[in-house]
């Protein structure tokens, strides 16, 4: 069986705004539908990301409501993308390089997912062979 690649196991599940939709909207947008992040997006090319992260450190800490500031002042550029048919490992060692929680999967430079550090994570026990349950690993100090 081959392994499987990018596009078939990231989300198809995301949202994208124009540059400039207001944060305020972005915000809601993300609270609203359970999303990790907004891909900003002109022309169906990702140009930008905005995370939870982002609005906390670069939004409320700062002293901004959300109304004063749109998706392109504060998004993350420029953005970390992937092609569908990569693979995992590949992925995996991006996003470790770079340190970064979400991929924008794209096809001929079109936006069409996203793949999260989280989707990796539940991918890996399958990756490795692992059949482990939950929590049995050895814990520390245990041999």
């Amino acid at each position: 069986m081959a392994a499987p690649v990018v596009g078939e196991v990231c989300s198809r599940r995301y949202v994208s705004v124009p540059p400039r939709r207001r944060v305020v909207e972005v915000a809601r947008m993300i609270a609203e539908r359970w999303m990790p992040c907004v891909f900003v997006v002109e022309e169906g090319v990702p140009v930008g990301i905005v995370t939870k992260r982002t609005l906390i450190e670069d939004v409320l800490a700062r002293g901004y409501t959300g109304m004063e500031l749109t998706a392109g002042d504060i998004m993350r550029a420029p953005i970390r993308t992937i092609e569908a048919g990569a693979g995992l490992p590949e992925a995996a060692a991006l996003m470790a390089h770079t340190s970064i929680r979400y991929l924008a999967v794209t096809e001929e430079g079109r936006l069409v997912g996203l793949l999260s550090d989280l989707h990796l994570a539940r991918l890996l026990p399958a990756l490795i062979g692992a059949d482990a349950e939950p929590g049995s690993a050895a814990r520390p100090g245990s041999v």
